[in-house]
């Protein structure tokens, strides 16, 4: 297995660009002086001095692909809330502690010829796209299953990257809606992921998959639950928890 790069300490990142994305989430872009890399699942430890509620670190999935797959080596994104970023603009200043968070890091070497299975509640999805993107870098790629867990359609994140997944890479991509009152998810029938939608929409123990999960601990603590009841070993289910109101993840 692929070791994960070690934490840096503090760095230096100049804020390049502010994008916007669904559910009142921004992707901000920043440029990291010093950056040893990354890999696909990990986060970052943000501090903006004096900046108010950036005032005291908070953790942060990495939104972009694993190394230097998509962007230039010393380029990061992270998903915020709009509110967050709404005072600041390209060229603030920031301080970037990372890249954090061995157990989800991932790379296609760790798990060659084996599928994923990529499973997310609400801004969970962040880590796991940037997993999915490095995944639709390679050449030749295992199988991709994505099952994303939303209160409604309109929170989903990552709409359009997630179509061109299923698109133009072939991945399986499943949208569940969980919200009371809200229209049927995109593939199957209604309500909260259950032993039957794995059975349905995931990957079968039989078939090797390496899981990764991330969502609310709730979330988190039940699918992974649902996973090993299913007999998948806890070796191959990594897990991580976000933080709903900083759209981070502990």
């Amino acid at each position: 297995m692929t070791d994960a790069i070690a934490p840096s300490p503090w760095l230096d990142a100049k804020l390049v660009d502010v994008l916007a994305m669904e559910a009142g989430m921004r992707e901000i872009v920043l440029d990291v002086d010093d950056w040893p890399g990354h890999l696909a699942g990990q986060h970052v430890d943000v501090r903006l001095p004096g900046g108010g509620r950036w005032d005291r670190p908070h953790s942060y999935s990495i939104a972009n692909a694993h190394g230097a797959a998509m962007d230039p080596p010393t380029r990061v994104h992270i998903a915020v809330s709009a509110e967050l970023v709404s005072g600041i603009g390209p060229g603030t200043s920031l301080k970037i502690d990372g890249p954090k968070g061995d157990r989800m890091a991932w790379t296609p070497e760790q798990t060659g010829d084996r599928p994923l299975l990529l499973i997310a509640g609400g801004t969970g999805i962040i880590p796991l796209m940037a997993i999915a993107y490095t995944w639709a870098a390679q050449p030749s790629r295992a199988p991709l299953r994505v099952i994303y867990s939303v209160r409604s359609l309109r929170q989903r994140l990552c709409v359009d990257d997630m179509a061109l997944l299923a698109v133009e890479d072939g991945a399986s991509v499943t949208w569940i809606v969980t919200g009371t009152g809200s229209p049927a998810r995109a593939s199957g029938s209604s309500g909260r992921i259950t032993a039957r939608d794995l059975e349905l929409f995931g990957l079968p123990p039989a078939d090797g998959p390496e899981c990764f999960v991330c969502g609310s601990p709730s979330f988190v603590e039940s699918v992974a639950g649902l996973l090993s009841s299913a007999g998948h070993p806890a070796s191959r289910i990594r897990t991580e928890w976000e933080i709903p109101l900083m759209g981070g993840v502990a």
